[in-house]
C-alpha cells in the first residue's frame, strides 16, 4: 500500500503475531523528509497523533527509527491517508477544527 505525502511514503499493513489485529506501519525515508523541508510537519503529526486519543483520529501507538527511515505504526485502516482526503475536502474545515479543539 502507498499512501500520498507530497511523494510517496511507504506504508505497510502488518498483523500482530500478539493480538493478531492488523497494523500499519508508516515509513518514512528521513533524507526525502530533510531534502523537503517537511521535518516540523512531521514531527507535528507525530506530537499530535501522540496527544490526541478521539475516535475520529487513528491511534499513533508508536514510534521508531533507523538509520535511514522514521516508522509509525497506527491502527490500519483502509481508504487512504486523511491528509490527502482532508486537502480534498470541505471535510478538512470541520477536522481542523476538531483537531485544534483536541490540543
Amino acid at each position: 500500500m502507498r499512501f500520498a505525502f507530497f511523494r510517496r511514503i511507504n506504508c505497510r499493513a502488518v498483523q500482530s503475531t500478539h493480538n493478531n489485529c492488523f497494523y500499519a506501519i508508516k515509513v518514512l525515508n528521513k533524507e526525502k523528509i530533510v531534502k523537503l523541508k517537511q521535518v516540523e510537519h512531521t514531527n507535528n503529526e507525530r506530537e499530535l497523533l501522540m496527544s490526541c486519543k478521539h475516535d475520529f483520529l487513528i491511534n499513533l501507538w508508536g514510534t521508531f527509527q533507523d538509520r535511514n527511515n522514521l516508522f509509525m505504526v497506527m491502527d490500519f485502516i483502509a481508504g487512504g491517508e486523511l491528509f490527502t482526503l482532508i486537502r480534498k475536502s470541505v471535510v478538512g474545515h470541520t477536522l481542523r477544527f476538531l483537531v485544534v479543539t483536541c490540543r
